[in-house]
């Protein structure tokens, strides 16, 4: 696996690192979190929302990883779908991995797999992200460099 490094990730992304998660399948791109006192409801797990703030994070950074510009005058990502399989809680404290991957893209969208891991998969969820010109919202194509970084990186089916 090439090592891809998330905002924060203090390593390189390595089996070792997939497994201490409980990791399945094949990710290149991670994170870790902690997880934080305002993450968790009064019920003392996270909340449902904290769970769609990793993966946004993780998203805006694999974007920029790829080369792709968060910024009011370049195309930019907005999320037009949104998938969430909720499998086990997390409490405060917890450390997690949040992986993100491009399983498919278009011309000017990215199908993304998600999921939060700490002894297993405790949250998966899958996202299409279309590319939009943020003064107008007008669809944008992927930007070449991002589209090819992406497809090194993933491998994500082309459609």
């Amino acid at each position: 696996m090439p090592p891809m490094l998330g905002t924060f990730v203090g390593a390189a992304v390595t089996p070792d690192l997939l497994a201490a998660f409980g990791v399945e399948g094949e990710w290149r791109f991670a994170q870790r979190r902690q997880v934080l006192w305002a993450d968790v409801d009064r019920f003392g797990h996270a909340n449902h929302t904290t769970f769609l703030r990793y993966f946004e994070d993780a998203r805006c950074t694999y974007v920029e990883a790829m080369g792709g510009a968060l910024a009011m005058d370049q195309p930019g990502p907005v999320m037009s779908r949104l998938s969430v399989h909720y499998v086990k809680p997390l409490a405060y404290g917890d450390e997690a991995l949040v992986t993100t991957r491009a399983v498919s893209i278009g011309r000017t969208s990215i199908v993304f797999d998600y999921a939060t891991w700490k002894d297993g998969a405790c949250c998966t969820a899958q996202a299409v992200i279309v590319f939009v010109i943020n003064a107008s919202g007008a669809k944008a194509p992927i930007p070449a460099a991002m589209r090819a970084a992406v497809l090194a990186l993933d491998a994500p089916v082309q459609r």
